[in-house]
């Protein structure tokens, strides 16, 4: 006999079910602020962090009911058990590295404000006073995006990918199109008040940021949205003229944004975007294939040189090459000269944990640096050369893995993804930046958006 409530996990409506929730928090989560209880800075980006990880937990249990429900009875499919052990590897590494890394700082949990280490600290382990725990567990106070959020990113992330094909991915599309037009918007009021309020404002250096309060965050994430209308309006066919027409006001009102943003490596990645798009549309596939695979092995051949080479003949960006440069001689060369643990090159410092290596080491003097402007010196510094060749791994199994396109999701995905890290090169990420990043980088590694042979039919799960 069927139960009423069998439906519900049936593997059509619960897919649709997770990404329609997934793709809200996508829309609303950028939204959030919270400076009633946060300082300015802290004000833009924790409250998101906070949203963030209490979404994907929520989606991690309720995908772990339905996995329950269907081992009850006797319907889960466990062919795709072996893809557990990639994460479980990561996990176990990045938890090395949080375990090694000798940072600390003091948290309250009767005055934490992040929901998910209030629940920690004080509900399941009974603090109540001021507690000194490790930084790289729980991040600095600035970002609070340590071990705790990475864990919860990537299992909630390969649990959700699960859930993604060729139907459901379209209300990532749709969410991230419908955030960048809200966040154009934002950007275009903002950007009117300062011609309003004064011009020359704009020339000194005053940007647009929508709800991100950076005006680097701002634009990374709504290119996400551009990238995604713009392919959408030159490469699908048989769509409505209805659709068209909303494509095409959506990706030049968000085009416009992204120009009046004056993000120079942003306009760079623009560039390189409609390029893509271009030689997508009109030479044969498989050149397209060739020119994806002799542009991203350029990229990490020459990411360093290249983004030095840029930031150099653009003062915006100059100071970030010193960034660079301190990255290497602390986590690198000072542990090969022995003025330092080499276990600081093997595995980094931890999480969220450059700013305090470099007040240390009296780097960037009068500035709590804790970014360095590039994803490749950010994980040299979190994770080390381990960390690193981890990192490379993953994207070198990406790139091999796709190399056999087949639809225009793929071509859409992979793009993008690899743009993403492209902007990352010169730019640093908030928390959502970096949300967006590793889901489409585990959509490319765990979903079942190419193949439907590892998906079970709603026949095999229906009680």
């Amino acid at each position: 006999m069927t139960k009423p409530y069998s439906k519900i996990f049936e593997l059509k409506f619960f897919s649709h079910l997770i990404l329609i929730l997934l793709s809200f928090g996508i829309l609303t989560i950028p939204l959030v602020t919270g400076f009633n209880n946060y300082t300015l800075g802290r004000g833009w980006d924790l409250p998101k962090v906070n949203l963030l990880m209490q979404l994907l937990v929520l989606l991690s249990f309720l995908i772990l009911v339905q996995k329950t429900y269907l081992i009850s009875i006797n319907r889960l499919n466990f062919s795709r058990a072996k893809k557990i052990l990639l994460p479980i590897v990561l996990l176990t590494y990045l938890f090395i590295v949080t375990i090694n890394s000798s940072w600390t700082r003091n948290l309250d949990p009767d005055t934490e404000l992040n929901s998910i280490y209030k629940f920690l600290f004080h509900n399941i382990l009974g603090k109540t006073e001021l507690i000194e725990v490790n930084q790289s567990l729980v991040g600095n106070a600035f970002r609070e995006t340590g071990f705790v959020f990475y864990f919860i990113l990537l299992v909630s992330l390969f649990l959700i990918s699960s859930y993604i094909n060729k139907d459901t991915i379209k209300y990532i599309f749709l969410a991230f199109i419908t955030s960048s037009i809200l966040q154009s918007f934002i950007g275009l009021n903002q950007f009117y008040r300062l011609y309003q309020n004064d011009p020359e404002n704009i020339f000194l250096g005053e940007r647009v940021y929508g709800s991100f309060g950076q005006a680097n965050f701002f634009a990374g994430h709504i290119f996400i949205g551009f990238f995604i209308s713009a392919f959408l309006l030159t490469n699908y066919k048989q769509r409505s003229k209805l659709k068209n027409i909303i494509l095409s006001i959506s990706t030049s009102l968000i085009l416009l944004t992204l120009i009046l943003s004056f993000s120079i490596w942003i306009y760079v990645i623009m560039v390189l975007s409609l390029l893509f798009i271009l030689i997508y549309k009109y030479f044969d596939k498989k050149y397209y294939r060739k020119v994806l695979a002799l542009f991203f092995i350029l990229l990490a051949i020459l990411a360093v040189p290249l983004g030095s080479l840029f930031v150099k003949y653009n003062s915006e960006y100059e100071h970030r090459v010193t960034i660079w440069e301190d990255v290497i001689r602390v986590y690198i060369q000072n542990p090969i000269d022995g003025k330092d643990d080499i276990k600081l090159m093997l595995f980094g410092s931890g999480f969220d944990t450059m700013g305090e290596e470099f007040r240390e080491w009296n780097k960037i003097p009068g500035n709590y640096t804790d970014r360095s402007h590039n994803i490749i010196f950010d994980t040299i510094a979190f994770t080390g050369i381990f960390g690193l060749v981890v990192l490379a791994s993953g994207l070198i199994y990406i790139f091999l893995r796709r190399s056999s396109f087949n639809s225009e999701h793929q071509y859409l995905l992979f793009t993008l993804f690899f743009l993403l890290l492209a902007r990352n090169l010169v730019h640093t990420y908030s928390a959502v930046n970096l949300f967006e990043l590793f889901l489409f980088g585990i959509i490319l590694l765990n979903s079942g958006l190419y193949t439907t042979k590892d998906l079970q039919s709603d026949k095999e799960i229906a009680a």
